[in-house]
Protein backbone atom coordinates (compact mmCIF):
# COMPACT_ATOMS: atom_id res chain seq x y z
CA UNK A 1 0.00 0.00 0.00
CA UNK A 2 1.41 3.13 -1.15
CA UNK A 3 2.56 5.76 1.72
CA UNK A 4 1.90 9.60 1.16
CA UNK A 5 3.91 12.42 3.03
CA UNK A 6 5.85 12.50 6.01
CA UNK A 7 3.38 10.98 8.64
CA UNK A 8 3.65 7.87 6.33
CA UNK A 9 -0.63 7.34 5.89
CA UNK A 10 -2.40 5.01 3.73
CA UNK A 11 -4.87 7.31 1.74
CA UNK A 12 -8.05 6.47 3.78
CA UNK A 13 -6.45 6.91 7.04
CA UNK A 14 -6.30 10.65 6.50
CA UNK A 15 -9.83 10.68 7.42
CA UNK A 16 -10.04 7.46 9.54
CA UNK A 17 -6.64 7.81 11.60
CA UNK A 18 -4.77 10.42 10.94
CA UNK A 19 -2.48 10.16 13.83
CA UNK A 20 -1.41 7.11 13.79
CA UNK A 21 2.01 7.28 13.64
CA UNK A 22 2.50 10.51 15.42
CA UNK A 23 4.90 8.87 17.86
CA UNK A 24 7.37 7.52 15.62
CA UNK A 25 7.30 10.19 13.21
CA UNK A 26 7.93 12.60 16.57
CA UNK A 27 10.56 10.76 17.63
CA UNK A 28 12.47 10.24 13.67
CA UNK A 29 12.12 14.05 13.64
CA UNK A 30 14.04 14.61 16.71
CA UNK A 31 16.63 12.04 15.81
CA UNK A 32 17.03 13.98 12.44
CA UNK A 33 18.07 17.43 14.09
CA UNK A 34 14.63 18.72 11.95
CA UNK A 35 13.30 22.25 13.20
CA UNK A 36 10.52 24.01 10.97
CA UNK A 37 7.49 22.95 9.42
CA UNK A 38 5.89 19.98 8.08
CA UNK A 39 2.76 19.91 6.15
CA UNK A 40 1.03 16.52 4.61
CA UNK A 41 -2.50 15.79 2.98
CA UNK A 42 -3.93 12.98 1.08
CA UNK A 43 -3.02 13.07 -2.64
CA UNK A 44 -6.29 12.46 -3.92
CA UNK A 45 -9.64 13.93 -2.05
CA UNK A 46 -12.99 12.65 -3.55
CA UNK A 47 -15.52 15.27 -3.90
CA UNK A 48 -18.43 13.10 -3.64
CA UNK A 49 -17.17 10.91 -1.13
CA UNK A 50 -15.54 13.48 1.66
CA UNK A 51 -16.68 16.56 2.75
CA UNK A 52 -13.51 18.13 3.90
CA UNK A 53 -9.65 18.06 3.16
CA UNK A 54 -7.56 16.84 6.05
CA UNK A 55 -4.28 18.63 6.62
CA UNK A 56 -2.11 17.75 9.07
CA UNK A 57 0.54 20.17 10.05
CA UNK A 58 3.77 19.60 12.92
CA UNK A 59 5.68 22.20 14.49
CA UNK A 60 9.08 21.41 15.69
CA UNK A 61 11.54 24.02 17.85
CA UNK A 62 14.40 23.38 20.13
CA UNK A 63 13.61 23.54 23.30
CA UNK A 64 16.21 25.94 24.28
CA UNK A 65 15.19 28.51 21.86
CA UNK A 66 13.24 31.57 23.35
CA UNK A 67 9.50 31.09 23.21
CA UNK A 68 8.68 32.54 19.45
CA UNK A 69 5.56 34.16 18.32
CA UNK A 70 1.93 31.91 18.95
CA UNK A 71 2.17 30.05 16.06
CA UNK A 72 -1.30 29.51 15.69
CA UNK A 73 -1.68 33.37 15.49
CA UNK A 74 0.82 33.80 12.96
CA UNK A 75 0.29 30.56 10.62
CA UNK A 76 -2.06 31.15 7.74
CA UNK A 77 -3.00 28.93 4.81
CA UNK A 78 -2.26 28.61 1.18
CA UNK A 79 -3.55 26.89 -1.74
CA UNK A 80 -2.62 27.64 -5.01
CA UNK A 81 -5.41 26.32 -7.63
CA UNK A 82 -3.11 25.53 -10.40
CA UNK A 83 -6.07 25.03 -13.25
CA UNK A 84 -6.56 28.62 -12.55
CA UNK A 85 -3.66 30.42 -11.08
CA UNK A 86 -6.10 31.91 -8.27
CA UNK A 87 -4.42 31.77 -4.77
CA UNK A 88 -6.69 31.13 -1.41
CA UNK A 89 -5.04 32.26 1.59
CA UNK A 90 -6.66 32.88 4.87
CA UNK A 91 -5.61 31.71 8.96
CA UNK A 92 -4.71 28.47 9.33
CA UNK A 93 -6.34 28.36 12.71
CA UNK A 94 -9.90 29.93 13.96
CA UNK A 95 -8.77 31.64 17.16
CA UNK A 96 -12.02 32.57 17.66
CA UNK A 97 -12.73 34.60 21.12
CA UNK A 98 -9.14 34.56 21.94
CA UNK A 99 -8.23 37.37 19.19
CA UNK A 100 -4.59 38.12 19.99
CA UNK A 101 -3.17 36.26 22.68
CA UNK A 102 -0.64 37.02 25.65
CA UNK A 103 3.09 36.56 24.26
CA UNK A 104 4.39 33.07 25.61
CA UNK A 105 5.70 32.88 28.71
CA UNK A 106 9.62 33.79 28.72
CA UNK A 107 11.88 31.59 31.23
CA UNK A 108 12.89 32.32 34.72
CA UNK A 109 16.48 33.73 34.63
CA UNK A 110 16.76 32.44 38.04
CA UNK A 111 15.84 28.66 37.42
CA UNK A 112 19.42 28.39 34.86
CA UNK A 113 19.25 27.39 31.33
CA UNK A 114 16.71 25.27 29.75
CA UNK A 115 17.46 21.32 29.78
CA UNK A 116 18.34 20.29 25.52
CA UNK A 117 15.66 18.80 23.89
CA UNK A 118 13.12 19.42 21.34
CA UNK A 119 9.52 20.36 21.11
CA UNK A 120 7.18 19.31 18.89
CA UNK A 121 2.84 19.37 18.17
CA UNK A 122 0.58 18.25 15.48
CA UNK A 123 -2.19 20.39 13.88
CA UNK A 124 -4.97 19.22 12.13
CA UNK A 125 -6.45 21.71 9.72
CA UNK A 126 -9.86 21.46 7.09
CA UNK A 127 -8.34 23.09 4.30
CA UNK A 128 -12.14 22.99 2.90
CA UNK A 129 -13.25 25.07 5.71
CA UNK A 130 -10.22 27.23 6.56
CA UNK A 131 -10.43 28.69 2.57
CA UNK A 132 -13.64 28.41 2.13
CA UNK A 133 -12.80 25.89 -1.02
CA UNK A 134 -14.94 25.59 -4.08
CA UNK A 135 -16.12 22.06 -3.82
CA UNK A 136 -15.47 21.31 -7.25
CA UNK A 137 -12.14 19.52 -9.77
CA UNK A 138 -8.82 21.34 -8.68
CA UNK A 139 -4.92 20.43 -8.43
CA UNK A 140 -4.05 22.25 -5.30
CA UNK A 141 -0.39 23.34 -4.36
CA UNK A 142 -0.55 24.16 -0.47
CA UNK A 143 1.60 25.32 1.94
CA UNK A 144 1.50 27.13 5.63
CA UNK A 145 3.55 30.25 6.04
CA UNK A 146 3.90 31.65 9.30
CA UNK A 147 6.10 35.21 9.21
CA UNK A 148 9.29 34.28 7.72
CA UNK A 149 8.92 30.32 8.23
CA UNK A 150 7.33 28.11 5.11
CA UNK A 151 6.52 24.74 4.90
CA UNK A 152 7.05 21.76 2.46
CA UNK A 153 4.16 22.08 -0.43
CA UNK A 154 1.74 19.20 -0.93
CA UNK A 155 -0.42 18.87 -3.62
CA UNK A 156 -3.55 17.93 -3.50
CA UNK A 157 -5.79 16.48 -6.34
CA UNK A 158 -10.11 17.30 -5.80
CA UNK A 159 -11.87 14.99 -8.16
CA UNK A 160 -15.24 12.59 -8.39
CA UNK A 161 -14.86 9.47 -7.66
CA UNK A 162 -14.97 6.62 -9.76
CA UNK A 163 -18.49 5.80 -8.98
CA UNK A 164 -19.51 8.94 -10.16
CA UNK A 165 -20.70 8.79 -13.74
CA UNK A 166 -18.26 11.46 -15.84
CA UNK A 167 -20.28 12.63 -19.24
CA UNK A 168 -17.14 13.67 -21.67
CA UNK A 169 -19.07 15.42 -23.72
CA UNK A 170 -19.61 17.76 -20.85
CA UNK A 171 -16.12 17.99 -19.91
CA UNK A 172 -15.37 19.19 -23.55
CA UNK A 173 -17.81 21.78 -23.74
CA UNK A 174 -16.26 23.21 -20.12
CA UNK A 175 -12.94 23.04 -21.40
CA UNK A 176 -14.30 24.65 -24.76
CA UNK A 177 -16.01 27.70 -22.38
CA UNK A 178 -13.09 28.23 -20.26
CA UNK A 179 -10.68 28.88 -23.63
CA UNK A 180 -13.61 31.07 -24.76
CA UNK A 181 -13.64 33.05 -21.61
CA UNK A 182 -12.57 37.02 -22.09
CA UNK A 183 -9.11 37.91 -21.66
CA UNK A 184 -8.20 39.54 -18.24
CA UNK A 185 -7.52 42.91 -17.51
CA UNK A 186 -4.14 44.32 -16.76
CA UNK A 187 -4.86 44.63 -12.61
CA UNK A 188 -4.19 47.20 -11.11
CA UNK A 189 -4.34 48.98 -14.22
CA UNK A 190 -0.85 51.06 -15.40
CA UNK A 191 -0.53 54.44 -14.28
CA UNK A 192 1.87 57.48 -15.35
CA UNK A 193 4.10 56.69 -12.60
CA UNK A 194 2.82 54.02 -10.49
CA UNK A 195 2.20 51.20 -10.93
CA UNK A 196 4.46 50.45 -13.61
CA UNK A 197 4.74 46.99 -15.82
CA UNK A 198 8.40 48.21 -17.29
CA UNK A 199 12.05 48.29 -16.23
CA UNK A 200 12.72 50.94 -13.83
CA UNK A 201 16.19 51.97 -11.85
CA UNK A 202 15.09 49.76 -8.96
CA UNK A 203 13.32 47.02 -10.88
CA UNK A 204 15.74 43.72 -9.70
CA UNK A 205 17.16 41.47 -12.68
CA UNK A 206 14.83 38.86 -14.16
CA UNK A 207 15.63 35.42 -12.83
CA UNK A 208 17.63 33.31 -14.76
CA UNK A 209 15.45 29.96 -14.13
CA UNK A 210 11.98 30.33 -14.06
CA UNK A 211 10.78 32.42 -10.63
CA UNK A 212 10.00 35.80 -9.31
CA UNK A 213 12.30 38.40 -8.02
CA UNK A 214 11.41 40.83 -5.44
CA UNK A 215 13.16 44.24 -4.25
CA UNK A 216 11.90 46.36 -1.19
CA UNK A 217 13.27 49.21 1.28
CA UNK A 218 14.09 47.13 3.95
CA UNK A 219 13.37 49.46 6.63
CA UNK A 220 10.44 52.32 6.24
CA UNK A 221 10.07 55.04 8.03
CA UNK A 222 5.75 55.71 7.75
CA UNK A 223 5.41 59.39 6.78
CA UNK A 224 2.54 61.41 5.11
CA UNK A 225 2.53 60.49 1.66
CA UNK A 226 5.49 58.51 1.30
CA UNK A 227 4.98 55.39 -0.92
CA UNK A 228 5.36 52.18 0.28
CA UNK A 229 7.17 50.46 -3.47
CA UNK A 230 7.74 47.16 -4.18
CA UNK A 231 9.52 46.11 -7.71
CA UNK A 232 9.43 43.04 -8.96
CA UNK A 233 10.34 41.12 -12.48
CA UNK A 234 10.09 37.23 -13.48
CA UNK A 235 9.93 34.65 -15.62
CA UNK A 236 6.87 32.51 -16.11
CA UNK A 237 6.37 29.28 -17.71
CA UNK A 238 3.43 29.33 -20.69
CA UNK A 239 0.41 28.12 -18.54
CA UNK A 240 0.16 30.22 -15.67
CA UNK A 241 1.02 32.92 -18.27
CA UNK A 242 -1.81 33.24 -20.68
CA UNK A 243 -0.96 33.58 -23.89
CA UNK A 244 -2.98 37.01 -25.70
CA UNK A 245 -4.53 37.16 -28.57
CA UNK A 246 -3.68 40.45 -29.34
CA UNK A 247 -6.64 41.95 -31.66
CA UNK A 248 -8.96 40.46 -29.82
CA UNK A 249 -7.38 41.83 -26.24
CA UNK A 250 -7.44 45.36 -27.97
CA UNK A 251 -11.22 44.92 -29.24
CA UNK A 252 -11.93 43.74 -25.58
CA UNK A 253 -9.76 46.93 -23.58
CA UNK A 254 -10.22 49.51 -26.06
CA UNK A 255 -13.73 50.36 -24.50
CA UNK A 256 -12.91 50.93 -21.40
CA UNK A 257 -8.91 51.85 -22.18
CA UNK A 258 -8.44 53.56 -25.43
CA UNK A 259 -4.76 53.69 -24.72
CA UNK A 260 -3.82 50.42 -23.92
CA UNK A 261 -1.35 48.77 -25.39
CA UNK A 262 -1.56 44.41 -25.90
CA UNK A 263 0.48 42.69 -24.08
CA UNK A 264 1.55 39.10 -25.36
CA UNK A 265 1.14 37.55 -22.09
CA UNK A 266 -1.02 37.82 -18.78
CA UNK A 267 0.87 36.24 -16.26
CA UNK A 268 -1.25 35.79 -13.00
CA UNK A 269 0.76 36.86 -9.68
CA UNK A 270 -0.30 36.52 -6.38
CA UNK A 271 1.58 39.21 -3.45
CA UNK A 272 0.68 38.18 0.42
CA UNK A 273 1.58 40.00 3.19
CA UNK A 274 1.71 38.99 6.86
CA UNK A 275 3.12 40.67 10.06
CA UNK A 276 4.83 40.29 13.14
CA UNK A 277 2.57 42.09 15.33
CA UNK A 278 -0.94 41.86 12.93
CA UNK A 279 -0.74 38.21 11.15
CA UNK A 280 -3.97 38.72 9.15
CA UNK A 281 -3.26 38.30 5.48
CA UNK A 282 -2.61 40.75 3.02
CA UNK A 283 -3.59 39.70 -0.38
CA UNK A 284 -2.72 40.67 -4.00
CA UNK A 285 -4.57 39.51 -6.78
CA UNK A 286 -2.29 40.79 -10.01
CA UNK A 287 -2.79 39.75 -13.61
CA UNK A 288 0.49 41.52 -14.70
CA UNK A 289 1.94 42.08 -18.30
CA UNK A 290 4.74 40.64 -20.38
CA UNK A 291 5.23 42.62 -23.54
CA UNK A 292 8.01 40.20 -25.14
CA UNK A 293 7.45 39.30 -28.78
CA UNK A 294 5.20 36.73 -29.14
CA UNK A 295 7.80 34.97 -31.14
CA UNK A 296 10.01 34.79 -28.17
CA UNK A 297 7.23 33.32 -25.89
CA UNK A 298 6.91 30.52 -28.32
CA UNK A 299 10.35 29.11 -28.36
CA UNK A 300 11.05 29.50 -25.16
CA UNK A 301 8.03 28.50 -23.35
CA UNK A 302 8.73 31.74 -21.26
CA UNK A 303 7.03 34.87 -20.79
CA UNK A 304 9.46 37.47 -18.72
CA UNK A 305 8.45 41.23 -17.43
CA UNK A 306 8.34 43.78 -15.01
CA UNK A 307 6.06 45.60 -12.35
CA UNK A 308 6.69 48.32 -9.89
CA UNK A 309 3.55 49.15 -7.05
CA UNK A 310 3.36 51.28 -3.91
CA UNK A 311 2.04 49.04 -1.33
CA UNK A 312 -0.10 51.17 0.06
CA UNK A 313 -2.79 50.30 -2.83
CA UNK A 314 -3.07 47.11 -0.24
CA UNK A 315 -4.66 48.67 2.34
CA UNK A 316 -2.76 50.56 5.05
CA UNK A 317 0.03 48.21 5.52
CA UNK A 318 1.88 50.79 7.40
CA UNK A 319 -0.65 51.68 9.92
CA UNK A 320 1.05 49.25 12.90
CA UNK A 321 4.82 49.56 12.76
CA UNK A 322 6.16 46.01 12.43
CA UNK A 323 7.98 43.77 10.25
CA UNK A 324 5.90 42.34 7.24
CA UNK A 325 6.85 39.52 5.36
CA UNK A 326 6.10 39.63 1.48
CA UNK A 327 5.34 36.49 -0.44
CA UNK A 328 4.67 36.05 -4.35
CA UNK A 329 3.02 33.46 -6.12
CA UNK A 330 2.42 32.18 -9.70
CA UNK A 331 1.39 28.88 -10.18
CA UNK A 332 4.28 26.56 -9.17
CA UNK A 333 6.53 29.26 -8.09
CA UNK A 334 6.67 30.85 -4.30
CA UNK A 335 8.95 33.46 -3.66
CA UNK A 336 9.82 34.50 -0.03
CA UNK A 337 9.39 35.97 2.69
CA UNK A 338 11.19 39.07 1.70
CA UNK A 339 11.15 41.34 5.07
CA UNK A 340 10.13 44.88 4.99
CA UNK A 341 9.97 46.68 8.17
CA UNK A 342 8.01 50.21 9.19
CA UNK A 343 8.91 52.29 11.87
CA UNK A 344 6.76 55.35 12.73
CA UNK A 345 8.56 58.26 11.90
CA UNK A 346 7.39 59.35 15.55
CA UNK A 347 8.87 56.83 17.26
CA UNK A 348 12.64 58.10 15.56
CA UNK A 349 15.04 60.60 17.86
CA UNK A 350 14.47 63.82 17.52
Amino acid sequence: MTMQGFMRLSPGEYFTDPLKNKSAVIADLFGSSFVGLKLDAPPLVELDARTGLPLLAMHVWPNQVLPQPDFKRTALLTAVDLRTGFVHAAPAFDLGARGRPSPPARPDPDQGPLPEGMNARTYEIDARGRLDLPWEPAELLLTIVTLDQLSNRVRVKLEVSAATYRDPEVARFVEEQRARAPFPAVHPSADDVLPSYRKRPSSPAIPEASGIALSVERIHVTRPDAPALVHGSFRVPVGPARLVDRDAWLAQMLATSPQAVAPSALVPITLLLTGSEVATPFVWHLWVPSFDPPEEIASRKMATGYFAFDMLMLGDVAAVAQTTFIYAFSGELLTGPIPAAYVAESSLPR
